[in-house]
């Protein structure tokens, strides 16, 4: 029989200012490997120990992380810590005013970062003066898809589009859930010494 998923805890509103904090996603994605002692966890994170130490603390403090274990190497005391997850995270404790904003916080930070990593990489590529942005109308809206103009060439994997798409409810419900199980599938099996790629996909309702 499968393993039921562990309950979701519910954060306070000290929890949840740190779960929402973009400074601590690094921590986060570390611990979601194992459970570790600060300095694996810096190396994971790629972050200074001495902030991922403070970091830990503040978070342990805060109940946001356990310590699990306690070990004694070369004469010190190291903590392992360890992430208990999933969260749940009402609305009402957090600082947000709206649910716009709410969204906006984590998303802006990532879509920022990604645009700025885009723009970084193209701005790179010996082939930069070629890429262009492709403007069409699908279903009465604009679409744009960006595109290295080099045809000949072995086609770059990235990508930055969007689409208007027209579906029955039984197809959208389809396309998150395949979505969703694509980008499971590769987060759980990381390719060993692959380059880290950052992928964000938002799946709305268009306005009227």
């Amino acid at each position: 029989m499968p393993v039921p998923a562990a309950p979701a805890r519910t954060a306070t509103a000290a929890q949840a200012a740190l779960l929402l904090d973009e400074r601590y996603a690094p921590v986060f994605t570390a611990l979601a490997q194992g459970e570790a002692g600060a300095a694996e966890v810096a190396r994971r994170a790629n972050r200074p120990l001495s902030s991922v130490h403070a970091q830990l603390t503040r978070l342990h403090g805060a109940g946001v992380v356990d310590v699990v274990a306690v070990r004694a190497r070369a004469g010190r005391t190291v903590r392992v810590y360890g992430w208990p997850r999933p969260w749940h995270i009402p609305f009402a404790v957090t600082a947000a005013a709206t649910l716009r904003e709410l969204l906006a916080g984590p998303l802006q930070a990532r879509l920022s970062d990604q645009l700025d990593t885009l723009a970084w990489v193209l701005e790179r590529d010996r082939t930069s003066s070629m890429w262009a942005v492709t403007l069409d109308v699908q279903d009465n809206a604009i679409a744009h898809r960006i595109h290295s103009g080099d045809w000949e060439g072995p086609r770059s994997p990235l990508m930055a589009s969007g689409v208007e798409l027209r579906l029955s409810p039984g197809r959208v419900r389809a396309l998150q859930e395949r979505l969703t199980a694509l980008m499971d599938e590769l987060a759980e099996s990381p390719d060993e010494g692959g380059e880290r790629w950052s992928l964000t996909v938002l799946l709305s309702p268009s306005r009227p």
